[in-house]
C-alpha cells in the first residue's frame, strides 16, 4: 500500500507542477515514484507503478478532454469521463514503458542506483520523443511558463532537452533523500545542487540577452472575433453564419485600423473566414467582400480560410497571403491534421466508419511546412497544434522564416488549462529557434512572443479583442544549434545508453 501511495503521490506532484500551475515540485516529484521502483524493480510492477503515475498526473493536466469530447465530439457527458480517462490511461504511457524496459534491463545488467537512473531518464527522453500523441508536452515547458531563466538554454538543448535535465535534478534530490541520515553530506550536496541551478539559471539570463538584438520591425494587427462553436460547426458545414463571422472579423478589423495607424499586416485566426479563397471561387459574394475591404484599406492580410480541389475535391485547412491590393499571393495548406476533428482515423482504410460517424470532417492534408511572404517578410505559418512539434519549425527556418505565425481555434476547450498550456508549448518554438512568434486565435489567448523571450500583450479568453503588436524581429536571421543539431539529439541518447549499458555496472555511486 505504501508504494501505491508514493504513485499516486509522485503523479499529484508532477500534475500540480505543470502548465497553469508554477513548477513547485517538478525538482524532486519523480523522487517518490524512483523510490517505489528501485524498492520493487520487477518488470511488471515497475510497468504498473508508472502507468499509475502517469494516469495520475495526465488526468490533472489534461481534465480539459472530457470537456471538449462533450462540445467538439457531441458526446453523453458519460462518454466524455471516459475519453478523458482512456486519454490518461494512454496519452503518457511511455513513461510506463521507458520504466519497464529500465527493469528489465537492469535486472540483467545490475547498474548502480546511479547509472540506474540516469539510464532510465535517457529511455524516457528518447520513448517521449517516438511517442504518438495529439498533444506532445514535456518537462521543459514549464520553464517558460513560470519564466525561470533556464528555459533560453532551450535554443541549444530545446525543451525535451531541458525536460532531461528535469528528469536529472530528479536525480540528484532522490540521492539527497538516500543519504538523509548523513546530515552534513545533505545540507553540503544540497548547498552544491541549489548553487548550480542558481548559476545555470543566471547563465540562461546572460545568455537569453545575446538574442535582444534586432534590425527590423513591422507593425502587426491581431484579430480575436470570438466566435461561439455552434456558429463555427454550421459555417464549416456550409450550413449558415458565414456572412455573420467574416463581416464581424472584417468590422474588428476596420476598427483596429481605424485605431491604430502603420499597421503593416492583419492576422486572421484559423479559419477565422470560413469560406474558400482560392482564386476560382473570388466571384462568391464572401469572397469578394473580403478582398473589397483589403483593397480598399490597403493593409496586407494573413487570414485563415478554406482551400478546395476540384480534384480529388478535397477541402483544406489553410493560411492566405492576401497583398495591400487584395491579390492573393501564396497560401499554406494544414499538414498535420488532429485526428476526429479534421480526419477519421483509419476511414482511408475502412470507407464505411464515415457512414457510421459522418460528423466527423474530412479535411484534405497539405503537402508539408512551407514558408509564405506576406509584407515584405518571410512568413512561417503553422496552423493550431503544428507548432507544437519542433521538427515542423525547423523545417520552416530552414525555408527562410524570419517570423513564425500561429494561427489556432481553442474555443472548444472553454475556461481550463489548455488555453494556457497551448500557447506556451506554442511559444516555446520561438526560444528554439530565435524566431519571433505571432499568435492570433478564434477565443483566446492571442499573444506575441519576441526572439528574447519577450512575451507582450495577452489576449483575454472567450472575449472579442484586437491589438497591433511592434514586433521586433532580425532580417535573415542565424540558425539555432536546435535549428541545426536538435535532431540528432535521439541519437545522442541512444549512444549515451549504450555507453552506461558498458560502463555503468562496475560503478556503485560515492
Amino acid at each position: 500500500m505504501q508504494n501505491i501511495f508514493l504513485t499516486i503521490l509522485s503523479g499529484i506532484l508532477v500534475g500540480t507542477s505543470y502548465i497553469p500551475f508554477q513548477p513547485w515540485a517538478l525538482a524532486f516529484a519523480f523522487v517518490p515514484l524512483f523510490i517505489v521502483w528501485l524498492r520493487d524493480p520487477r518488470p511488471q510492477r515497475v510497468f504498473f507503478y508508472g502507468w499509475l503515475t502517469q494516469f495520475i498526473y495526465t488526468l490533472i493536466g489534461f481534465h480539459w478532454i472530457a470537456g471538449t469530447a462533450i462540445e467538439f465530439g457531441h458526446l453523453h457527458w458519460t462518454l466524455g469521463v471516459l475519453a478523458v480517462l482512456l486519454f490518461a490511461s494512454f496519452a503518457n504511457l511511455h513513461l510506463a514503458i521507458a520504466g519497464f524496459i529500465w527493469a528489465f534491463i537492469n535486472k540483467r545488467a545490475k547498474f548502480a542506483d546511479f547509472s540506474s537512473l540516469l539510464f532510465f531518464s535517457l529511455v524516457y527522453f528518447i520513448s517521449n520523443d517516438l511517442w504518438p500523441t495529439i498533444f506532445p508536452s514535456n518537462f521543459g515547458y514549464t520553464l517558460l511558463w513560470a519564466n525561470l531563466p533556464a528555459y533560453h538554454w532551450a535554443d541549444i538543448l530545446g525543451f525535451e532537452g531541458l525536460g532531461l535535465l528535469v528528469l536529472f535534478c530528479n536525480i540528484a534530490f532522490y540521492f539527497l533523500w538516500k543519504w538523509r541520515d548523513q546530515k552534513t553530506v545533505v545540507l553540503q550536496r544540497m548547498f552544491y545542487l541549489f548553487l548550480l541551478i542558481f548559476i545555470f539559471n543566471y547563465a540562461g539570463y546572460i545568455h537569453g540577452k545575446l538574442w535582444s538584438t534586432f534590425d527590423a520591425h513591422v507593425n502587426i494587427a491581431v484579430i480575436q472575433a470570438n466566435i461561439g462553436n455552434y456558429e463555427r460547426a454550421y459555417a464549416e458545414r456550409g450550413a449558415g453564419y458565414q456572412d455573420l463571422i467574416v463581416t464581424k472579423n472584417l468590422d474588428l478589423a476596420a476598427q483596429e485600423l481605424a485605431k491604430t495607424p502603420g499597421i503593416d499586416l492583419v492576422t486572421i485566426p484559423e479559419t477565422g473566414f470560413p469560406i474558400t479563397l482560392d482564386p476560382t471561387f473570388f466571384l462568391r459574394p464572401l469572397s469578394t467582400k473580403v478582398l473589397d475591404f483589403i483593397k480598399t484599406h490597403k493593409v496586407a492580410f494573413l487570414a485563415g480560410a478554406y482551400s478546395d480541389d476540384s480534384q480529388p475535391g478535397k477541402t483544406y485547412n489553410a493560411i492566405f497571403s492576401i497583398n495591400k491590393d487584395g491579390v492573393i499571393t501564396q497560401s499554406y495548406r494544414k499538414t498535420l491534421l488532429l485526428a476526429f476533428g479534421e480526419y477519421l482515423p483509419g476511414a482511408k482504410i475502412f470507407p464505411g466508419l464515415k457512414k457510421l460517424l459522418p460528423f466527423v470532417s474530412d479535411f484534405g492534408e497539405g503537402s508539408g511546412p512551407m514558408s509564405i511572404s506576406a509584407a515584405n517578410l518571410t512568413i512561417g505559418p503553422q496552423i493550431c497544434y503544428e507548432g507544437l512539434y519542433p521538427w515542423f519549425s525547423r523545417e520552416l527556418v530552414r525555408n527562410k522564416a524570419e517570423i513564425f505565425f500561429n494561427a489556432t481555434n481553442d474555443s472548444w476547450f472553454g475556461f481550463t488549462f489548455e488555453p494556457y498550456q497551448h500557447l506556451y508549448m506554442t511559444f516555446a518554438r520561438a526560444i528554439e529557434f530565435r524566431r519571433p512568434l505571432v499568435r492570433a486565435t478564434n477565443t483566446g489567448i492571442s499573444s506575441v512572443i519576441l526572439a528574447d523571450g519577450s512575451i507582450l500583450d495577452q489576449s483575454p479568453i472567450h472575449e472579442e479583442w484586437t491589438h497591433t503588436f511592434d514586433v521586433s524581429y532580425k532580417k535573415n536571421p542565424e540558425m539555432t544549434f536546435f535549428a541545426n543539431f536538435g535532431g540528432f539529439f535521439i541519437y545522442l541518447a541512444g549512444l549515451a545508453l549504450v555507453l552506461i549499458f558498458i560502463l555503468g555496472r562496475d560503478h556503485e555511486e560515492s
